[in-house]
């Protein structure tokens, strides 16, 4: 009988751009953590980690709001997670723990992801502009869906509310509305 040598099963998940809070960001270290026999190695964009929570609180006094690059590689490399310019998580020879957490990471990772308003708003206004004017010899790339990565420094709780974030903006918004209706009347009026 010969016996053939196997390459190890490898699972593999390549996750969309996402916004993660310090929070998220150690309960995925943890759940990652149980796979590993060994601490994970940590690495947040320049910065080697010990502890997300301590860590990011020191980051976060320091003045540093947002990473860029997040990794988590444990057991030489066994499992991995990497956030940042490429989002993936990667497990060789996962058991049945590994693919568990895994199946948790990803509810964690899933409502992390967000819709971002303004670039939505900026690629349809690209593509109607682009669908109804063609000049020739004129190429233009269409406005990408995709956000980049960012994991904050803070938690969830300590961030401003979408209120506190956009009531300015909202504010001026329609009073800008209210006047451009006034002014729009009187002209009609005036014209008509």
């Amino acid at each position: 009988m010969a016996l053939k040598r196997t390459a190890p099963e490898i699972l593999s998940i390549e996750l969309g751009p996402v916004r993660m809070w310090r929070d998220d960001t150690a309960e995925l270290v943890r759940l990652f953590g149980q796979c590993c026999d060994t601490p994970p190695k940590l690495t947040a964009d320049d910065y080697e980690l010990d502890d997300v929570d301590e860590d990011f609180d020191t980051l976060l006094k320091q003045g540093v709001k947002e990473i860029r690059q997040f990794a988590l590689a444990g057991d030489d490399g066994r499992v991995r997670l990497q956030l940042g310019a490429t989002n993936t998580v990667e497990i060789t020879a996962p058991t049945l723990r590994d693919k568990g957490a895994l199946t948790e990471a990803s509810e964690i990772i899933r409502r992390c992801r967000r819709f971002e308003f303004t670039t939505s708003v900026r690629a349809l206004l690209g593509a109607s502009i682009l669908s109804v004017v063609r000049l020739p010899g004129l190429s233009l790339p269409l406005p990408t869906w995709e956000t980049t990565t960012v994991i904050y420094t803070g938690t969830r709780a300590q961030s401003p509310t979408f209120w506190q974030r956009k009531r300015d903006d909202i504010w001026i918004n329609g009073v800008s509305l209210a006047i451009g209706g006034v002014i729009g009347y009187f002209v009609n009026e005036l014209t008509g």
